[in-house]
């Protein structure tokens, strides 16, 4: 055997597994292609992008444990401008993002403002008890990534979390302002 034939021939396979693997994603588009962000999600599959055009949403998304990046076009059109354009508002019903199936860091959410939750009706470690948690962004047992996201005016009066609300779970934020956001006893 020829040295290092060996050791070739196994990057070669993975090369051609990475480039099979972003051929069968796909990239889908917000309103054109999916009325609502929750049904883009609902189609998606794992390394799948979403993109999701300026406008206000009134919906509630739930990443259902899926590898996937859905994203604003701010960074697509270079406007950061289009973050406070993109508006994910839970309309006081619920938490405006849910991550709570073991989803990673491969789940991305960027560039959105997140308003109006007033969290999940839920029992997060499982005592017997539940109450509102989470209005802006509700995550159990997850470590999403959340980039340039404004996290504002959203409550969590009964568990806590008004504007994030974290169990047994370690999301990374990078470059997100979270603010205006209420708990019964503290406001953040």
């Amino acid at each position: 055997m020829v040295p290092g034939l060996s050791k070739m021939k196994n990057l070669y396979i993975l090369y051609i597994i990475t480039v099979l693997n972003l051929i069968k994603s796909e990239t889908v588009f917000v309103p054109d292609q999916f009325g609502t962000i929750q049904e883009a999600i609902d189609f998606s599959s794992d390394s799948d992008s979403i993109i999701v055009s300026a406008g206000v949403y009134f919906e509630q998304i739930n990443f259902q444990g899926k590898s996937i990046v859905v994203s604003s076009r701010y960074q697509i059109d270079n406007d950061t401008l289009l973050i406070g354009l993109t508006v994910i508002d839970a309309g006081n019903i619920g938490s405006v993002v849910t991550f709570k199936n073991q989803e990673d860091d491969q789940s991305i959410l960027q560039g959105f403002t997140l308003q109006n939750g007033n969290g999940n009706y839920e029992d997060p470690d499982d005592n017997g008890t539940y109450y509102n948690y989470g209005g802006g962004v509700y995550c159990k047992d997850s470590g999403p990534a959340i980039k340039n996201c404004i996290i504002k005016d959203n409550s969590g009066n009964e568990g806590g979390g008004g504007g994030v609300f974290c169990y047994n779970s370690s999301p990374k934020f990078f470059e997100c302002t979270i603010s205006n956001n209420s708990t019964k006893f503290i406001y953040w």
